[in-house]
C-alpha cells in the first residue's frame, strides 16, 4: 500500500559553494563511490539501477543539475514507477535508494530542502519463505555432480545462503569442532552483518573431503572455492 506523507516544513539548509553548477548525475556518481566502502557489490547496482530514472527524468525536465532534485522531480520519478506496475517491494526498494540519496544530497548541502518530504510511504510487504516442492528437491538430489557442485549444492540448500555469501566464504569461516555435531560456519551477509550458521551433518562430511581434496589448510584466509586461474569464485562462475 501506497500512503501520502505529510509534509514537514524545515527551515531551507543554506548550499554549500559549488552546488549550484554539479550536476546531478556526479552527485549519484559520487554518492555511489562513498557507499561502496561499506555496501556488496550487489547492493551498489541496484542503488543505480533505481538512480538512473532519476536522473533521466531531471534531464528531460531542465537539465543535469542537482537542483533539479526537488519534491517536484520525486513525485514524478513515482509516478513512473506506477506505470510500470512494479510490485510493492520493488517499489519499496527503489523509495529507500532515493531517500538514501536525498539524505546523503542533505549532508553535503547540495539541496536546500528535503526532496523525499512528500514521497509516499510504502509499505514492503512481508513474505514467508516458500519451500521447494518434492519433485524439485528429488530432481536437484538426482544431478550428476561434482564433488565441488555437490558441496555448493549443499551450502545453497540446506543452510539457505545466498549465491555472494558462498563465494565469501573463507577457510577460516568454518568451524568443524571434534565431530559432525558441532560444526558451524561464520557467513559474511549483505549490509556487513554475520551470523553463524550450524553445519548438518552431511554438510560437515562434505566440507572435511572437500578441505582434504582442494583447500590450501596452511592458508586460513584463502577463499573456501577457488578457480582454475586461483581466483576465488564470483557469483557468475558459481552459476
Amino acid at each position: 500500500m501506497i500512503r501520502s506523507a505529510v509534509a514537514v516544513v524545515t527551515p531551507a539548509r543554506t548550499l554549500r559553494q559549488g552546488a549550484r553548477h554539479l550536476r546531478l548525475s556526479t552527485a549519484r556518481d559520487q554518492f555511489l563511490d562513498e557507499s561502496r566502502i561499506r555496501l556488496s557489490k550487489a547492493t551498489i547496482e541496484s542503488y543505480k539501477g533505481d538512480l538512473d530514472l532519476l536522473v533521466s527524468l531531471a534531464r528531460v525536465e531542465a537539465g543535469d543539475s542537482v537542483l533539479m532534485f526537488t519534491r517536484q522531480l520525486v513525485r514524478q520519478y513515482f509516478v513512473k514507477l506506477s506505470e510500470r506496475h512494479l510490485t510493492m517491494a520493488t517499489l519499496h526498494r527503489r523509495r529507500a535508494s532515493v531517500r538514501q540519496f536525498a539524505n546523503w544530497c542533505l549532508m553535503r548541502r547540495l539541496v536546500a530542502d528535503d526532496p523525499m518530504s512528500e514521497a509516499p510511504r510504502i509499505k514492503r510487504p512481508k513474505r514467508l519463505p516458500r519451500p521447494l516442492a518434492p519433485d524439485v528437491h528429488e530432481f536437484l538430489d538426482a544431478l550428476p555432480l561434482s564433488s565441488v557442485e555437490t558441496l555448493l549444492r549443499a551450502l545453497l540448500f540446506q543452510c539457505g545462503l545466498r549465491v555472494s555469501e558462498v563465494c565469501g566464504l573463507n577457510l577460516e569461516d568454518m568451524r568443524l569442532g571434534r565431530d559432525d555435531s558441532e560444526g558451524q560456519m561464520l557467513i559474511h551477509g549483505k549490509g556487513s552483518k554475520e551470523r553463524m550458521v550450524p553445519l548438518t551433518p552431511d554438510l560437515w562430511h562434505l566440507l572435511y573431503d572437500h578441505f582434504l581434496a582442494h583447500a590450501q589448510v596452511d592458508r586460513l584466509r584463502s577463499p573456501l572455492f577457488v578457480q582454475p586461474n586461483g581466483r576465488p569464485w564470483s557469483a557468475c562462475s558459481s552459476r
